[in-house]
């Protein structure tokens, strides 16, 4: 930190201090916050319960040889309205799913959004494709979660279900030893004796 910077921090949040200065005695005034003073390097970890404008002051040394800095904290309790809409519902697994981001109060926004199948974004109004929703029939359900921290660093989040179709694996099998499947421009090809009069495929249903 440098001197006179400001901190933005959410009521009832706390932030750790820890000096680097050189010489001693060490010592602390955080006004507002508990504990309201401290004394040695820390980490000390000071919890902001008032709304406003607060200073933490550090002093090393005494007398003519003292040096201080102090920071200001800003305390704020602005809660934001954390809200997302998504369409379609009932998609299938290989579709786009447009997230919109409907949050109010506390912008700007810190997003991360968690869509229940390991996957994770960061954006404001992301896509996303449930690909492991995969079955000969049926439907999956996923839990999306968006957590927001505002401009206040206070945090809260939604969760919703999503319903998605289970899009059908065709898994295709050779029986035949005179077959080879390979792969061209990442599509599945045959390779065959152009003598033999006919091959067995098995296509696996998943």
């Amino acid at each position: 930190m440098v001197n006179g910077d400001t901190i933005n921090i959410c009521r009832g949040s706390s932030i750790l201090y820890e000096s680097t200065a050189q010489g001693s005695p060490i010592n602390w005034r955080f006004n507002n916050g508990q504990p309201s003073t401290a004394t040695g390097a820390g980490p000390f970890s000071i919890t902001y319960n008032t709304n406003g404008f607060d200073t933490a002051f550090q002093t090393v040394g005494s007398g003519a040889f003292a040096d201080s800095m102090f920071i200001i904290v800003r305390v704020d309790d602005v809660k934001t309205n954390v809200g997302f809409d998504f369409l379609p519902d009932n998609a299938c697994g290989n579709e786009n799913i447009q997230f919109t981001n409907t949050s109010t109060n506390g912008a700007p926004y810190n997003n991360y959004w968690e869509f229940g199948d390991g996957s994770v974004s960061t954006d404001q109004n992301p896509t996303h494709q449930f690909l492991s929703a995969v079955g000969s029939s049926g439907t999956q359900t996923f839990q999306v979660k968006l957590i927001v921290t505002n401009s206040s660093f206070c945090i809260d989040s939604i969760s919703k279900t999503i319903t998605i179709r289970s899009v059908p694996d065709a898994t295709i099998v050779k029986t035949d030893p005179l077959v080879t499947v390979v792969t061209y421009n990442d599509l599945t090809t045959f390779r065959y004796c152009e003598g033999d009069p006919q091959h067995n495929f098995k296509f696996d249903n998943a």
